[in-house]
């Protein structure tokens, strides 16, 4: 906490040299550091359960691991704490910074973090899920079904075939809609795009 406040303060006060950083405003580096206070005295870590945080992972398409900018990378991730308990239970934390809050943590980005140490710690044998909301002082949790994490691998293979079949074919059949965020392809997809250009183009009332 103290590195993270000390490098936070020498970018709002060298703000002024660097392009990159004049965008920064008061408001929000007083919301930076309350945000910073609250993980703080909400947070109990003990580091010897801790394997990582804010840990890159990175795979290639037969999931073996690879760097994180390398050119076979095919699945990425960043988990931001993931611990190790007795009995060899994982405990995968996502901290949540925004604002909107969903108290189930069986959420698709934790079933895939699952799917992540399982890759890396096979002998895994139980997985909890934690959903912390340093906003809210509040955290939700979920124990993780593995028979459900062990398929999400081949899920994303299937996935991915999918997306390959369209751009192949130039024919993207999905409509557009709110699974469209979780998708691999979501900014590139032609479909969102038209999407998003219809939603731009003003109705007969705003002509």
């Amino acid at each position: 906490f103290a590195w993270v406040e000390k490098e936070a303060l020498a970018v709002w006060k060298g703000r002024a040299a660097n392009p990159e950083w004049r965008v920064l405003v008061e408001a929000a580096f007083e919301d930076f550091e309350a945000v910073v206070r609250t993980i703080r005295e909400d947070c109990v870590i003990q580091p010897e359960l801790v394997l990582g945080s804010e840990t890159d992972f990175a795979f290639d398409e037969k999931w073996a691991r690879v760097d994180w900018d390398s050119k076979d990378a095919f699945f990425r991730g960043k988990l931001d704490r993931l611990e190790l308990h007795e009995g060899m239970v994982a405990h995968i934390w996502d901290l949540k910074t925004g604002r909107r809050i969903d108290e189930n943590a069986k959420t698709p980005q934790t079933i895939r973090y699952g799917w992540i140490v399982t890759l890396i710690l096979p002998d895994v044998e139980k997985m909890k899920a934690h959903l912390y909301y340093p906003r809210k002082h509040a955290t939700y949790s979920a124990d993780l079904d593995m028979g459900v994490v062990v398929r999400v691998g081949d899920s994303i293979m299937r996935l991915s075939d999918a997306v390959e079949a369209c751009r192949e074919g130039g024919v993207w059949p999905t409509k557009v809609g709110e699974r469209c965020a979780d998708c691999p392809v979501f900014k590139a997809c032609p479909e969102v795009r038209k999407a998003e250009g219809a939603a731009m183009v003003p109705g007969p009332h705003e002509a």
